[in-house]
């Protein structure tokens, strides 16, 4: 566990790290989304890449889907988000396998190792639980990739955690008035994000009891 632990904290902090050093990313990308409200295609092209690209780079994510419900409405809106999360997690995946294939050696080991027990033991309800969280959605996609979770296995999982959180914020993007209208929903996809884990622990208690 403690493994885990330091690796979800050293992942984090490297996204937060991304944040420090390019600051002026975040209002870039706001800044050319607006300027295609007006042009749904082209709108949707940037929304897409901005969502894809938050595994590596510092986008504001969860402004950007608040936005896709405002500007699309709520099916566009909820899709493309929805679309574009799934891209983004398919994409750290592949970056955490990708690194445990650079350590060939310790690849193994780390699959079958403490850490790697645990991810896959409590992987599926913090893949899911963790998609509205800054920081740790990403990390969670990389050590799904690292620890050989299962690539549709977790594309599934993220995508359950993306649905209602997308469907989320299009709702309220949709219904907005004003962009301050955004913290509310932030606030509450983190309740909603809280409501997945403890579903989640429920459900799938008796499997996780039954895993060594």
């Amino acid at each position: 566990m403690k493994t885990l632990l330091i690796q979800v904290i050293l992942l984090s902090a490297g996204v937060l790290l991304t944040f420090l050093l390019l600051p002026g990313l975040e209002a870039t990308a706001l800044r050319l989304l607006k300027a295609g409200a007006g042009r749904p295609g082209w709108y949707a092209a940037v929304s897409f890449a901005v969502l894809a690209s938050d595994i590596l780079l510092p986008v504001p994510s969860s402004i950007v889907m608040f936005l896709n419900g405002a500007t699309l409405g709520i099916a566009g809106g909820a899709l493309l988000s929805l679309a574009a999360g799934l891209m983004g997690s398919a994409l750290g995946y592949g970056l955490g396998a990708g690194s445990a294939r650079l350590t060939r050696r310790t690849a193994q080991a780390a699959a079958t190792g403490a850490a790697g027990r645990l991810m896959r033991r409590h992987g599926p309800v913090l893949l899911v639980a963790t998609r509205g969280i800054p920081m740790l959605a990403e990390s969670l996609s990389l050590l799904a990739g690292h620890y050989r979770v299962g690539f549709w296995r977790s594309l599934l999982l993220s995508g359950l955690g993306y649905l209602p959180l997308s469907i989320l914020y299009a709702v309220c993007g949709a219904q907005a008035r004003s962009p301050d209208q955004f913290l509310p929903a932030f606030g509450l996809s983190l309740l909603l994000s809280g409501a997945c884990f403890l579903l989640g622990r429920y459900f799938l208690r008796p499997r996780l009891a039954s895993q060594p």
